[in-house]
């Protein structure tokens, strides 16, 4: 081959080589989203890695009653006799306003373990009735309906007067006062994440505080020429009911736009410790005496203290929320909750109206310890709509 010929080819090659070189580069693909063990998508919208929640409640709670008649216009066995105060009516159905709020937070990169704390509360709400007479002629006799033991066995249905016609006036006030917190730790594992559904499940330890109190307060005032005699009676039931236990549960969340749905269920179980206080005091007063006693009427030296227990119960709870993202960060939602424990103690449950007269007045007791702490228990549920912001980074 001449000179001419090599250098025709070294020409082409040289050519061929700029050619190659002149090309655009190879797009670069980006990797699709990574499935999860559980065949979801770990990188989605709905997979923050911190959030917040405050929530406005406006819950009702399960009502309380007295089971037992506690003021009435005579004794219970005299027919024509009316039970003004409890014998199983329902009290205290009013509203309660409280919150909520929850912190969580991501523990991976990747969204596939989290962690999330939340308290709640519901302020504590007092109500009332009231029920007087006059002591006039034709006015009602009021007074508490007791069982009076006897000695030989049994009882005799008798009355601890509060308003007689023409000897003295009397009031009788009933106050019920509700108070509920809580608050649980739960770890978070996604089982599910697509850019329009996650599905967790959830596990931790659980706590509620629920503490109530009953009131019972009268006033008797004597009429002339008895009018320079005054009695007062006061009585207090109060139940502390505290919930330590661990629980499982799952929740969803679907979206669609900036639209979405989400739902939490839940069941704790744990131990409740159940306390119950019992306070009273009865005073007299005259031209010539003042006297308090230990004890009111319901209330004696031989149920006064305080008692407790512990025992199992359930706890389940169940949410369903639907809102809209305002942003990427913040959203709104509202919702329904309820929830619900197996066992408390609540302080209407707590009246013995059985008495042994003999420790009325300071007196020593002799024989059967009546009134008593029954300890009687019962299911208690709250129920409610809830008002809520979520901001999320």
């Amino acid at each position: 081959m001449n000179a001419k010929g090599i250098l025709a080819i070294a020409c082409t090659l040289l050519a061929a080589s700029g050619a190659l070189t002149a090309q655009e580069p190879m797009p670069v693909m980006e990797a699709p989203d990574r499935p999860n063990i559980f065949g979801g998508l770990i990188n989605s919208p709905n997979s923050p890695r911190l959030w917040f929640n405050t929530e406005y409640l406006a819950w009702w709670t399960q009502r309380q009653s007295v089971p037992v008649p506690i003021l009435s216009t005579g004794n219970l066995d005299v027919p024509g006799t009316s039970v003004l105060l409890g014998n199983g009516a329902p009290f205290n159905s009013e509203l309660h306003h409280g919150g909520r709020f929850t912190i969580g937070a991501a523990l991976d990169s990747e969204g596939r373990f989290g962690i999330e704390g939340s308290y709640f509360y519901l302020a504590q709400r007092t109500d009332s009735t009231q029920i007087t007479s006059s002591g006039l002629p034709g006015s009602n006799v009021l007074g508490y309906p007791v069982a009076f033991t006897n000695p030989a066995g049994g009882t005799t249905e008798g009355l601890v007067g509060v308003a007689l016609p023409g000897v003295f006036s009397g009031l009788t006030t009933l106050s019920m006062v509700t108070q509920m917190q809580g608050g649980e730790l739960n770890g978070l594992m996604n089982l599910r994440s697509t850019p329009n559904c996650r599905i967790d499940i959830l596990g931790g330890g659980r706590y509620l505080n629920l503490r109530e109190n009953l009131t019972m307060q009268s006033y008797a005032q004597g009429l002339p020429p008895a009018g320079a005699f005054s009695g007062g009676v006061h009585e207090d039931f109060a139940t502390r009911n505290q919930f330590f236990g661990g629980q499982l549960g799952a929740r969803f969340e679907v979206t669609h736009g900036r639209f979405f749905v989400n739902g939490t269920g839940k069941v704790a179980a744990g131990s409740v410790n159940q306390a119950v206080d019992v306070f009273g005091s009865l005073r007299q007063t005259s031209p010539t005496t003042d006297q308090t006693f230990a004890g009111g009427v319901y209330t004696q030296p031989s149920n006064l203290g305080r008692q407790s227990r512990n025992t199992f119960a359930w706890m389940p709870e169940v949410s369903l929320n639907a809102g809209m993202n305002l942003c990427d960060r913040v959203r709104v939602f509202a919702g329904y909750n309820f929830m619900w424990i197996s066992n408390v103690v609540r302080p209407g449950d707590q009246i013995d109206r059985t008495l042994n007269a003999s420790q009325l007045f300071g007196g020593t007791l002799v024989g059967t310890a009546r009134p008593a702490v029954p300890f009687n228990d019962t299911s208690f549920w709250a129920q409610g709509i809830t008002f809520g912001l979520q901001v999320r980074y």
